[in-house]
């Protein structure tokens, strides 16, 4: 398999889908609303979740799997 680019990770996310694997995220949350718009909660089976502002839309990692499209910014702290 090729590398893949954090280009290759957002456009698989603008279409709803994981952002390593490329499979469909499954809603895994209710629907609710979040600064006024609706929003749900869609994983992929190997546990990487994202928001979904519409069905099938584009997903915004949550905060503990961004770093899969921003490694320098969300790198994980080494523990000394």
């Amino acid at each position: 398999m090729a590398k893949q680019t954090i280009d290759d990770r957002l456009a698989r996310l603008q279409d709803g889908r994981c952002p390593i694997h490329g499979r469909a995220m499954t809603q895994v949350a209710p629907w609710r609303i979040e600064k006024g718009r609706p929003v749900t909660i869609a994983a992929c089976s190997c546990g990487i979740a994202a928001k979904e502002y519409e069905p099938f839309g584009p997903a915004e990692l949550v905060l503990a799997f961004r770093h899969l499209i921003s490694p320098a910014r969300f790198a994980r702290k080494a523990v000394a």
